[in-house]
């Protein structure tokens, strides 16, 4: 034990080999008391009904993703906690920075809300009603407003919506995506339990994630619904799944694209594309006839999405138009990169500098400025990608035993930087990073991993003072 805690010393990463939680602590009972506790003072602080409401269903919902034989209560009860936590800190920051609790003082979440209320005004219940208007005709998100026009619709009944109820809802999906990535892992690696562990800790907790789910953005349903495809597709071809369970399986996908293309457009394509790579790494005895057909299938089905969907032009459409903001609102180093054509180089630009954002170089801020919540968040935000830099070279040690989930990562990735390249849209690559980050560190011996500290530090201090002077 004294080895293992010298080992996890030697970076933001190796901290997490060093957690361990008693399974036998906390019990069900324990989970629903304390969000029993929670609701009451959450509607106590914002004198809502609903939201005492929304927080007792949205942890009832979180339960039917715990698996007692492969997750831990305590570990569950405090990511809870401080998931809960967040959503008020982060409230409270904005509150304290703009006068008004939405991101940046009034980013797409004022934006989706007032939709909403709109979406209620005009009578529209299903996607089909907005469809025949024309006040949302060139908008990607009219799933998402129809679902969030029916949460102010049931939170109407308990005394009006807040806007902390969609925002307790989104952490709760985010804490029930990391129960089903941990529990992936866990099935793919049975013998590495405290790695499962530390995953679904690292996950749950991971800043600029909870950061994202503490706003009333709709990436956070996309990446449940990404999450929850990832897990079942997997199954779906495993040798000892059994085709009622891959009926069901069947059944539950087709409303999840559904959801997902109208929540979010990329969404159903990140589905699909998971669902290919599900194929394509199924249990087979002959590989290479099987990699020959699927690249048979590829060919086949690509061309008839790319008619269908138009491909071509939504990719182009998102990324001139996402440019062109990048370009005006990021001076200094983003400005540079942005101006980069993505063929041949840019691309690879994008890339990396998309495994860096949002740039860390707030992390001190605490220190160097007035002491504030808002400060707080932004160091907290910077040293999870303090973390994230930490990790890259671990998941690149990953990617030969986890293939599925590197290429879903590098997917997904490929899909942000090449279009919007906001922000809160990396939301949908973390699930993928960190198993892959964590599993590099569990099998590399401390030896290996000193050395690796050591010039990722100097490479890290380097990049901030760089990015400082560009700014």
């Amino acid at each position: 034990m004294m080895v293992q805690s010298k080992q996890a010393g030697f970076s933001p990463v190796g901290h997490f080999q060093d957690i361990t939680v008693d399974q036998d602590r906390f019990s069900i009972r324990d989970y629903l008391l304390m969000h029993v506790l929670l609701a009451f003072g959450l509607g106590m602080l914002y004198g809502s009904i609903a939201v005492a409401a929304i927080c007792l269903l949205s942890s009832l919902f979180l339960l039917l993703f715990y698996r007692s034989n492969g997750h831990r209560m305590d570990a569950l009860i405090l990511a809870s906690f401080i998931a809960m936590a967040a959503v008020v800190l982060i409230y409270a920051g904005n509150v304290e920075m703009y006068n008004n609790s939405y991101y940046l003082g009034g980013s797409d979440d004022m934006h989706f809300e007032k939709s909403a209320r709109y979406v209620i005004e005009c009578n529209m219940y299903t996607i089909s009603d907005i469809n025949a208007g024309m006040a949302f005709d060139t908008s990607d998100y009219k799933g998402f407003l129809i679902i969030l026009a029916w949460l102010m619709r049931f939170c109407d009944l308990f005394g009006g919506y807040h806007t902390i109820c969609f925002r307790v809802i989104n952490v709760h999906l985010w804490l029930a995506a990391a129960l089903m990535i941990s529990d992936h892992y866990r099935k793919r690696f049975p013998q590495n339990e405290r790695t499962s562990c530390r995953i679904f800790l690292l996950t749950a907790l991971f800043p600029n994630a909870l950061y994202i789910s503490g706003h009333a953005f709709r990436d956070t349903i996309g990446i449940f619904l990404i999450v929850f495809m990832y897990v079942k597709w997997d199954l779906f071809f495993k040798k000892s799944c059994t085709w009622p369970n891959r009926l069901i399986i069947a059944l539950y996908t087709l409303p999840t694209l559904y959801i997902g293309y109208w929540v979010r457009n990329f969404n159903f394509f990140i589905i699909l594309a998971i669902m290919a790579l599900s194929f394509v790494f199924m249990e087979v005895e002959n590989k290479k006839r099987h990699y020959l057909i699927s690249l048979l299938l590829v060919l086949a089905v690509l061309p008839i999405l790319m008619t269908r969907f138009d491909l071509l032009y939504m990719l182009k459409r998102f990324y001139t138009r996402y440019s062109d903001k990048l370009l005006a609102g990021n001076p200094g180093v983003s400005q540079v990169i942005f101006s980069v054509p993505p063929l041949p180089f840019g691309i690879f630009l994008r890339i990396a500098f998309g495994l860096i954002v949002p740039t860390p170089i707030w992390l001190f801020s605490p220190f160097l400025r007035s002491f504030s919540v808002n400060a707080l968040i932004d160091a907290v935000v910077s040293f999870g990608t303090i973390i994230q830099l930490y990790g890259l070279p671990y998941a690149l040690l990953s990617i030969r035993s986890m293939k599925k989930m590197a290429l879903t990562f590098l997917f997904s990735l490929l899909i942000i930087v090449i279009t919007t390249f906001t922000f809160r849209h990396f939301i949908t690559i973390y699930p993928f990073m960190i198993p892959l980050i964590l599993h590099g560190a569990a099998i590399l011996p401390y030896e290996k991993r000193r050395p690796i500290f050591i010039a990722q530090t100097i490479f890290i201090g380097f990049l901030l003072i760089v990015y400082a002077l560009g700014r």
